[in-house]
């Protein structure tokens, strides 16, 4: 007498919880889930007009972001480049003052005016020369800085042409950042502005603007001092220059900062608040 067996198309499969299931075989499962023959067998793709919203509003996006980045970006590149010239400077300063002593000693010329300027300022120059890595030298003539007038940051007009003032001596640092330096005072006391040292940190482009890629440092006769700086023997505040109408004292809160948010808000101080965010 033979076993019985259930039904070829089906498997039993009994237990006390489930004492009457019936498992279909694997053949039939696969059949189950099968696509029927001409439906959902082509893979769906997007319509060109749904690619056109897309890109537009990727489009719109970027139109929106880009510009805050772009400017974030050069923002960070020039307090990087204010930076790194002040340590360049600074320290070409130092080693000079090592090598010939005090800064009077330097001048024979030790009057207050324009004609002891034009002396004076290519001494200052040729002491700290060994010190720095220079691909121009223009001297007192024009050719190493961006032409016209340097502006403050709101556009208005601020100080200059420096390129042709031929009291001031120019030349161009090996990463493309323009220099400018003069004398004022050449028997300067202790603490007291002797000359000062600009800097334009993009090269013969950009603004030419105050704060913005125009940049200054004052020199005493023991150190270089970022402008604006709470130790700057000038007394120039950040709260009186560096504003929209002026800017020339912003190289200070670049270095001691680093960032450039006197750009972006107004309620900035060396005591309180020193990022907008």
């Amino acid at each position: 007498m033979g076993v019985s067996r259930p039904p070829e198309s089906k498997v039993v499969f009994a237990s006390a919880e489930c004492p009457h299931y019936i498992r279909p075989r694997n053949d039939e499962l696969i059949k189950s889930y099968r696509r029927p023959q001409g439906e959902g067998t082509r893979a769906k793709a997007f319509t060109l007009a749904e690619v056109l919203i897309t890109l537009g509003i990727i489009g719109i996006v970027a139109a929106l972001t880009m510009p805050a980045l772009i400017a974030d970006y050069k923002e960070k590149a020039a307090v990087v480049k204010v930076k790194k010239a002040y340590n360049v400077l600074s320290n070409a300063y130092n080693l000079a003052l090592m090598e010939n002593g005090e800064l009077n000693s330097w001048f024979t010329n030790m009057a207050i005016s324009d004609s002891a300027r034009r002396v004076n300022s290519p001494i200052f120059f040729e002491k700290i020369k060994p010190h720095l890595n220079i691909i121009k030298d223009c001297g007192l003539n024009s050719g190493c800085l961006t032409p016209g007038t340097i502006h403050a940051m709101n556009g208005s007009n601020g100080d200059g042409p420096l390129d042709t003032n031929d009291r001031q001596y120019k030349f161009v640092l090996a990463d493309g950042t323009l220099v400018s330096l003069t004398v004022y005072i050449p028997g300067c006391k202790t603490n007291e502005v002797c000359g000062a040292i600009g800097i334009d940190v993009d090269g013969l482009k950009g603004p030419y603007a105050w704060g913005l890629d125009w940049f200054t440092f004052n020199f005493t006769p023991e150190r270089l001092v970022p402008r604006g700086a709470p130790n700057d023997p000038g007394g120039e505040t950040f709260a009186a220059a560096c504003t929209k109408t002026t800017g020339y004292g912003c190289t200070g809160w670049v270095i001691i900062n680093e960032n450039m948010d006197y750009l972006h808000c107004d309620d900035l101080s060396w005591n309180g608040k020193t990022k907008c965010k």
